[in-house]
């Protein structure tokens, strides 16, 4: 047991201060833009998830009440789910607000995705938390 005493304080006292070095937050040198996707916890279609496209790829997955906070380099970023597209040029410094929901429909709703304004977004945010 003794044997194992002085090995393990030597790791704490070497090995813990480097791991934790690696926590340092270092500014970028680019801008970068700040953009919250959410979706507002509803009833309607609470089980249906939405397949987040960003320039085209698959991003992320979005479920009900879901809120994600990404972080881009500015320039022209188009944001997908399914046919629905919304293309927004971001600029440095500024943080957007996008909102996806189900759009009604004839029969069956429609995803859609809107940009909207940050009072909105944090009152709607509040409201699903």
């Amino acid at each position: 047991m003794r044997k194992l005493v002085k090995p393990i304080i030597v790791f704490y006292v070497l090995f813990i201060p480097l791991v934790s070095m690696g926590n340092l937050k270092i500014t970028p040198s680019e801008d970068v833009v700040t953009v919250h996707i959410y979706r507002p916890k509803k009833l309607v279609g609470f089980a249906w998830v939405f397949n987040l496209k960003v320039n085209g790829e698959r991003y992320d997955r979005i479920k009900n009440g879901d809120h994600l906070v990404l972080q881009f380099k500015p320039g022209r970023t188009t944001f997908g789910i399914k046919k629905k597209k919304l293309s927004l040029n971001l600029e440095a410094g500024k943080t957007y607000y996008i909102r996806t929901f189900i759009a009604a429909g004839v029969y069956i709703g429609s995803l859609d995705l809107i940009e909207v304004t940050e009072s909105f977004a944090k009152t709607e945010l509040k409201k699903s938390s």
